[in-house]
């Protein structure tokens, strides 16, 4: 009998929020009407100007902010 391979829960989840983003910065959340959007095989969020980049540590997934303009 084989163990069932362990599977990694995505334990951010979006929210509604009236903050800035800024560029360069790491976020828990995602703004609610952020759109996923995939460049050259790479998911990333779009709101606004600005994309948002899954970055997973451990079991845990944060957004980075950049700018792909």
């Amino acid at each position: 009998m084989v163990d069932a391979p362990e599977v990694l829960v995505n334990k951010a989840v979006k929210v509604e929020s009236d903050n800035s983003y800024e560029l360069g910065q790491t976020y828990d959340t995602l703004p609610i009407t952020a759109e996923a959007v995939t460049i050259n095989e790479q998911q990333y969020f779009k709101y606004q100007d600005i994309y948002f980049l899954p970055q997973i540590n451990d079991d845990e997934v944060k957004y980075l902010a950049i700018n792909l303009g």
